[in-house]
């Protein structure tokens, strides 16, 4: 049973009875819904910000993407259905979908037809070029600042291989 679901619906049984029959019949539904979607990822940790200026989809996608290149999600697992992401995070289906499919053209996720989008089990290639594009990155930044503060190129490498070689003794 998903867990956050499941945390959702138990306020709504009080509610439910309170209401009257009609609403704990609804939360019935959820309920078997609930154990109906076993498996299902639907305790990942994501957040949206309304406010930081950055589109509310890049914000899911890039997430997901690092759960993904973390290892917190691991290939073939099953990701939340477009629209209880949607409904969980109380966003349009649209932003969800839109995610989603930024993610599978990034070859990260797969999309099965009535099953639903899983964690792509051909993406260690794929993740491999992030992540070295990622440092690809991060060494352009280390160069611009280390010119900035005056260091040689000979000062640098010497830098990095001190720190390289601690890095490997611990």
């Amino acid at each position: 049973m998903g867990r956050f679901i499941l945390l959702l619906n138990i306020p709504r049984i009080s509610i439910a009875i309170k209401k009257g029959l009609k609403a704990f019949y609804y939360t019935y539904i959820l309920l078997i819904y609930d154990i109906y979607t076993k498996g299902r990822r639907e305790n990942m940790h994501l957040s949206v910000s309304l406010t930081s200026g950055e589109p509310i989809y890049v914000q899911i996608k890039e997430q997901v993407k690092n759960q993904i290149l973390t290892g917190q999600l691991q290939e073939g697992e099953l990701l939340p259905s477009i629209r209880n992401l949607a409904q969980s995070l109380k966003i349009s289906v649209i932003t969800t979908k839109r995610a989603y499919d930024e993610l599978e053209q990034e070859g990260l996720v797969t999309s099965v037809s009535g099953k639903g989008t899983f964690v792509s089990g051909s993406n260690k290639e794929s993740i491999r070029e992030i992540k070295y594009r990622a440092l690809e990155d991060q060494i352009r930044i280390t160069i611009k600042e280390s010119r900035n503060i005056g260091l040689t190129r000979k000062d640098l490498l010497n830098l990095v291989t001190i720190l390289y070689g601690e890095e490997n003794e611990s």
